[in-house]
């Protein structure tokens, strides 16, 4: 697979029934933790765990009005 293939492949996008199917499969199998979408586990992979926490608290706070 060359890097232009790897790059379609990864940035496909979910329809509704698949990121639905993805989303319910590991909330039927009681997963703490549903990450649909190949692109999304892949980065969910390789980013820090400190990042993954500050991005999320930047995003709560700017949802909160805060």
């Amino acid at each position: 697979m060359d890097k232009k293939e790897f790059a379609t492949w990864a940035i496909e996008r979910l329809s509704v029934q698949q990121s639905v199917r993805e989303g319910l499969q590991p909330l039927n199998a009681n997963e703490m933790e549903v990450i649909p979408g190949r692109l999304n586990r892949v980065m969910n992979m390789v980013t820090p765990g400190l990042m993954k926490r500050l991005m999320n608290g930047k995003m709560l706070k700017s949802g909160n009005g805060l």
